[in-house]
């Protein structure tokens, strides 16, 4: 996408319609997300209750921590996904110019206020895979499954993050620069 300049100024009605376009697909994607993670929370919370059940036995304090581990940090990310779901239903193009442009500026900077949160979602995840390979007494096999599985998991978020970047990079980021240089040419 590139930048929609003709005679050194942006066409308003052109960006509102790529701002509508990109928070309607924005926000039918948070409602989906929300779902599924309130749904993965539900079932995984249903298995881990399930399993104690028909087999105390093999339920352990270390168990028992991954499995709240995971079903809190699928619960943050279903919290997460409602937040921003909302955030999208919320837009109002009926404000202001300046003020409506700040908002989609805002809302489409790379990293903002949910990325904090979804980084405690995320290590929430690594607690609970991690407390998953825990076994006492700790030796050098255990040890190294460790590692092993943080190393998958960090390059998988790490792939993860740079694939968000380059989405935002073609997407996002020139209906976010476009807002921004509207915004400045209307308060000139």
């Amino acid at each position: 996408m590139t930048n929609n300049i003709e005679n050194n100024h942006i066409n308003l009605e052109s960006l509102t319609t790529k701002l509508d376009k990109e928070d309607r697909r924005n926000e039918k994607i948070t409602k989906t997300l929300s779902y599924v993670y309130f749904g993965f929370s539900a079932l995984y919370a249903f298995i881990y209750i399930l399993d104690y059940i028909l087999d105390p036995s093999n339920f352990s304090l270390f168990t028992a921590l991954s499995g709240t581990s995971f079903i809190i940090a699928f619960t943050f990310f279903a919290l997460l996904f409602r937040y921003a779901n909302k955030e999208y239903r919320e837009v109002n193009y009926a404000l202001p110019t300046i003020q409506m442009l700040s908002k989609a500026a805002k809302r489409y900077k790379l990293f903002n206020i949910k990325l904090p949160l979804a980084i405690i979602a995320a290590l929430f995840i690594d607690a609970g895979i991690a407390l998953n390979h825990i076994e006492l007494p700790m030796d050098e096999a255990i040890i190294n499954d460790l590692i092993k599985t943080q190393i998958n998991f960090f390059s998988a978020i790490g792939i993860g993050v740079i694939a968000g970047v380059i989405i935002w990079h073609i997407r996002q980021k020139p209906i976010r620069d476009n807002a921004l240089a509207l915004i400045k040419e209307l308060e000139n």
